[in-house]
């Protein structure tokens, strides 16, 4: 019998709506603890993989988010415990059953109310479970380090990256993992920037400014900055897309794009560390959460 037919009958059992036998109660009280048994002793074995999964893969956001890795763990170990107490208080029942003639009515509303509390529980467990499994896979929170996106954002505001954005489009807020190929950087694992230029897009420098396809992106730069913007520094290889014939312009080559903060002059973007590449890009943020005056999503 599967478990909803089994509770809706134990149900009407207890409401009295049939008259059932002794030997009645006692198979329905057997079959409903150990099919609750079954399911959370299912449920622990997946939380206890989960576990294993989140430590292994916990990397991926380790150094980004703004939640420590001793909440998260905390969460998972409170999930464990609660489908363990529940898994073996239904185990227990279901041995003690075995030991009894018959179960009384008394005792299948006991298990009755251990279902509905389980059911509760389990109920959390799942919500808990997807969270997580949101929060390391698809969503993820981060807080701003300094100053180079102000007044867009400030320090220690907190943000909502979403891992899964597709291709970078120009003036999407992205977050990046400068840990491994950029030059440039020392000790900075990861930036906040805005996308300035994708793939295809033509860079000029006209009367000291950047622009991007003929709009003024970067005020009163050097040429050195904007010579930078078409380079590669990476700890493999140094090179630049400068137009061979016009040193003033150029184009993103495929593959990467470039970036500013919004607080141009204090900002270490590609103006100073080069052409970032897609393979880099950790996620969009789409939402700000804190400060909560500034509640929203992001454009």
């Amino acid at each position: 019998m599967k478990k909803k037919e089994l509770v809706n009958e134990v149900s009407q059992v207890l409401k009295q709506e049939k008259n059932a036998s002794f030997e009645r109660i006692d198979e329905l009280g057997t079959q409903l603890s150990r099919k609750i048994s079954q399911l959370n002793i299912n449920y622990l074995v997946f939380y206890v993989v989960f576990l294993l999964l989140f430590i292994v893969m916990y990397h991926r956001i380790a150094n980004i988010s703004f939640v420590s890795d001793t909440f998260y763990l905390k969460l998972l170990i409170g999930l464990i415990i609660f489908s363990s107490i529940i898994a073996g208080g239904f185990f227990t029942l279901y041995i003690y059953n075995r030991k009894k003639r018959f179960i009384s009515l008394k005792h299948l509303k006991l298990i009755y109310l251990f279902y509905k509390i389980d059911d509760i529980l389990s109920f959390i467990g799942k919500f808990l479970t997807a969270f997580l499994w949101l929060l390391i896979f698809v969503i993820t929170p981060v807080e701003v380090s300094g100053s180079s996106m102000e007044n867009t954002f400030k320090d220690q505001d907190k943000l909502l990256v979403w891992q899964f954005m597709g291709e970078a489009e120009q003036n999407d807020v992205i977050i990046i993992d400068t840990s491994e190929n950029y030059l440039r950087l020392n000790h900075v694992e990861f930036i906040i920037k805005r996308v300035a230029a994708v793939s295809g897009d033509i860079l000029t420098y006209e009367n000291k400014n950047i622009c991007v396809n003929g709009e003024i992106v970067f005020k009163d730069a050097s040429y050195e900055q904007f010579a930078n913007c078409l380079k590669v520094f990476s700890k493999t290889e140094t090179k630049d897309y400068l137009d061979d014939e016009n040193p003033n312009r150029g184009e993103v080559p495929p593959g990467y794009i470039v970036v500013f903060g919004d607080n141009r002059i204090n900002s270490y973007d590609s103006k100073s560390i080069g052409l970032i590449s897609k393979d880099d890009i950790v996620g969009k943020c789409i939402m700000r959460i804190a400060p909560l005056d500034k509640f929203g999503f992001i454009k």
